[in-house]
């Protein structure tokens, strides 16, 4: 629990697309996305509007973990009653991407999708994180896990 209000979260993965096994090995498909779902309760009696934000973990070059993509719904948080989202990621495809970090921009070529950062916010406060790797928990409980950690964007000829 942070701050004022305490958020219990369980979280699930509920989906994955992307199974190559069964393909000749130049047709294996190279895009893969992964879903999760989310359960909440809140303590006490007021209702209340949650915004779920996930933050999609792939390795890029070099197994360097990036964000290579976000989503984020809101909820309604009702006293005693769960609430349940599921937040999905796009496919994520191996090809050439921009890397964002603090010393610049460098190309990463190919991400392969790992796991999920997720974070409940109130009223623009932290109320919950949860983390799909150990290895992400630093990160969790920072209000910009994007800039943080670097993002991964789609290279469109434009730079």
């Amino acid at each position: 629990t942070y701050g004022k209000t305490s958020v219990f979260m369980r979280c699930t993965r509920v989906g994955q697309s992307g199974d190559s096994s069964n393909y000749w090995y130049y047709d294996r498909s190279k895009k893969r996305s992964l879903a999760y779902g989310v359960e909440m309760r809140i303590l006490g009696n007021q209702p209340l509007k949650a915004k779920v934000k996930a933050f999609f973990i792939g390795a890029g070059t070099g197994d360097h973990d990036l964000v290579v993509d976000t989503k984020e719904v809101e909820v309604a948080l009702l006293p005693g009653k769960i609430a349940r989202a599921t937040l999905q990621s796009e496919e994520i495809e191996e090809q050439s991407y921009y890397y964002y970090s603090s010393n610049g921009r460098e190309r990463v070529s190919g991400a392969k999708l790992k796991g999920v950062i997720i974070q409940t916010w109130i009223d623009s406060e932290l109320a919950g994180s949860w983390v799909s790797l150990n290895q992400w928990k630093k990160y969790a409980d920072l209000p910009d896990v994007a800039k943080t950690m670097g993002e991964l964007k789609k290279s469109d000829g434009s730079f």
